[in-house]
């Protein structure tokens, strides 16, 4: 029972965090990024949150289940295609914010890259 407990802490709790801060931020009312001229700061703020996610959603199931990669990379892929849309629709209730197809778009550009490039380096060792 310990060694769960011990698991969970190490391995699944961060990734818990990532996802509670990630619906926090989206319970920001109005919550404005300024807009360069032909670069949208928003977007790219959406594919650096959710690349991190896909890194530490690669980490926990990496360093805590025996999964092949390819297993782990298209569980994780659905996992954040979920967290993101799930986002979007409860953004679609936040006074002042509103759903966007191009911010999951940038979701899930940044769950593949993030999930991607940790499994690519990641090591073949499980220790």
């Amino acid at each position: 029972m310990r060694n769960i407990k011990e698991n969970i802490l190490k391995y699944w709790l961060w990734p818990l965090i990532y996802v509670a801060v990630i619906f926090g931020l989206s319970s920001i009312r109005s919550f404005h990024v300024h807009e360069f001229k032909n670069f949208n700061i928003d977007k790219l703020l959406h594919f650096v949150e959710y690349f991190g996610l896909g890194l530490v959603l690669s980490r926990s199931f990496f360093k805590a289940t025996s999964l092949k990669k390819n297993v782990i990379f298209w569980f994780i892929v659905t996992f954040g295609f979920i967290i993101g849309l799930s986002d979007e629709f409860y953004q679609s209730f936040v006074p002042g914010r509103q759903p966007s197809v191009y911010d999951f778009l940038s979701d899930i550009i940044g769950i593949l890259s993030g999930t991607w490039i940790y499994l690519r380096k990641a090591n073949h060792d499980r220790n």
